[in-house]
């Protein structure tokens, strides 16, 4: 009779204690993983001019001349990546749209509904509501745009999505950028140091 209590006991203490851990792991693995500290980012120098700065990708050896501003606050994002057989923006445009008539239409099945032209909406600048994270010396921003490849890249031309990872640190020589353009056909990928011009509000 007492092993079975015992049993019972350890069981129920068991029990317990995992309830115990969820209820103290669990808040803060998701709110550590949700947190966002705000911020912006800023790569190339400011106006007066294009600003624009530069890396040599250490595959290719090829040079590319980029800038790209991001805010974590508000999602927006404005990138340009010029490079040998390669050309980027960010990009924006319209949400996608079908018209359907309000009220009685007849037969449903039988209908055609027509809808907005998105892609004649498509312009290079300021991407709106993207994912921008910066963590200390660290930004991963995530955007949709436009990109022209040429061979030996990737042989595309159209819209796609593209992530970038950029670190900083005191030393010029540490700031390292990583991109990765997502194509419908293949992924690009470019790495590279750049020694010029960075601002990051949550870099001490």
């Amino acid at each position: 009779m007492h092993k079975i209590r015992n049993k019972y006991f350890l069981a129920g203490t068991s029990i317990v204690v995992m309830l115990i851990g969820l209820f103290v792991l669990t808040p803060i693995f998701f709110v550590s993983g949700a947190q966002s500290t705000g911020g912006n980012t800023l790569i190339g120098n400011p106006p007066l001019g294009n600003g624009m700065t530069s890396f040599e990708d250490k595959d290719s050896g090829d040079v590319y001349n980029f800038r790209l501003i991001a805010s974590e606050d508000d999602g927006k994002v404005t990138m340009f990546l010029e490079g040998p057989s390669l050309t980027l923006c960010t990009a924006r445009g319209s949400a996608a749209s079908i018209t359907f008539p309000e009220g009685p239409i007849g037969d449903p099945y039988g209908s055609e509904y027509s809808g907005n032209y998105p892609l004649n909406d498509i312009q290079c600048g300021t991407a709106y509501a993207m994912a921008v994270f910066n963590d200390g010396c660290q930004a991963d921003i995530e955007f949709h745009g436009y990109v022209h490849s040429d061979y030996p890249w990737v042989t595309y031309m159209g819209m796609m999505t593209t992530d970038v990872k950029i670190k900083t640190g005191t030393d010029p020589e540490d700031n390292e950028i990583e991109i990765k353009i997502y194509t419908p056909k293949e992924e690009i990928e470019l790495e590279g140091t750049f020694l010029e011009y960075i601002e990051m509000d949550t870099c001490p």
